[in-house]
């Protein structure tokens, strides 16, 4: 039995989900950079948006089903 579906709603979650995702991980491995405090002066403020973003992501998806 198959889960693809073709529902455009579950799709643009899908992209959205990926996307929350790798921006996710990549604020996370910038933050694991020697030196990025002081190159990314306003870092945790982006780390907890891409955070909420994530868990706000995660919510939708669950509620959706």
């Amino acid at each position: 039995m198959s889960t693809y579906s073709n529902d455009p709603k579950q799709t643009m979650w899908e992209m959205w989900f990926v996307t929350s995702v790798i921006v996710f991980l990549a604020t996370m491995f910038v933050g694991t950079i020697e030196g990025s405090v002081q190159m990314f002066p306003h870092f945790d403020m982006w780390l907890g948006l891409v955070f909420l973003n994530l868990v706000f992501c995660i919510f939708n998806g669950l509620k959706q089903r």
